[in-house]
């Protein structure tokens, strides 16, 4: 599992490059929290277009992994807070 912040999602939605992550971690699962995308959600509302390239790739749910998005939002559980604390 690869837990993205909103600096590196962020500046690669900004060049259209989001599919480096992927391409990168070709068999992880790619996370991405709700509080980071509570922070993309503050640029969109500024007006920021780049957040609706994140937007349309996640999914909320681990069944829509597999139909085009590839990047799964959700709160984190025991597990993932201690990977985020290391």
């Amino acid at each position: 599992m690869i837990i993205v912040d909103t600096s590196i999602i962020s500046s690669l939605a900004k060049i259209n490059k989001l599919k480096l992550i992927k391409s990168i971690f070709k068999e992880e699962t790619i996370l991405i929290v709700y509080e980071v995308v509570n922070e993309l959600l503050v640029s969109k509302e500024k007006g920021y277009d780049f957040v609706d390239r994140i937007l349309k790739i996640m999914a909320y749910e681990e069944s829509e992994l597999k139909k085009g998005k590839w990047i799964l939002k959700r709160y984190p559980d025991e597990k993932t807070s201690k990977m985020i604390d290391q």
